[in-house]
């Protein structure tokens, strides 16, 4: 077991069982069967975690509440768990980031933000926004030239080829 220890909290990890923390606001309950259902994909897979099994931690904060927010994520590390994800309100998610970022918790994010930096300890898995723009762009390339289609332009001869 380690332990680490902070002006704000004290972690401790089990080798056995690795918690998994996660924040989510009240309305996200889609969001906290879609962690519970990892979390037992990862279990289910024996290649992935052979030593130790994951076990979800589940707190509910209201959006933008950082201070009850901290308090959670105090309260999760002090059970030990081994990384934190969410929640997506954007305030509450910078407070929870620096707290993992000062005792080196993996802090992973699941919602859209236009920052292009991280810091050190955090993961955003929701696409960057040129990234997305750059899939709906192949997207539509794709669908265009695979799909017979009819499109009638004003002033088109199709059999001239010219407008």
């Amino acid at each position: 077991m380690r332990t680490y220890k902070n002006e704000r909290c004290t972690l401790k990890t089990h080798p056995a069982s690795l918690p998994a923390g996660g924040l989510f606001d009240p309305l996200d309950e889609r969001q906290q069967v879609a962690f519970r259902y990892a979390v037992d994909a990862i279990n289910s897979d024996r290649t992935l975690l052979s030593h130790a099994r994951l076990s979800a931690q589940i707190e509910v904060i209201p959006p933008n509440d950082s201070f009850r927010g901290s308090r959670k994520v105090c309260s999760l590390l002090k059970s030990g768990v081994a990384a934190i994800f969410g929640p997506q309100s954007g305030q509450t998610s910078a407070h929870v980031q620096s707290i993992c970022d000062a005792l080196e918790v993996p802090h992973i994010e699941n919602r859209w933000d236009f920052r292009l930096t991280r810091d050190a300890y955090s993961v955003n898995l929701y696409p960057h926004p040129s990234t997305l723009s750059q899939v709906r762009l192949v997207l539509v390339l794709v669908l265009v030239s695979t799909t017979p289609s009819c499109c009638q332009v004003s002033g088109f001869s199709p059999d001239k080829n010219s407008y």
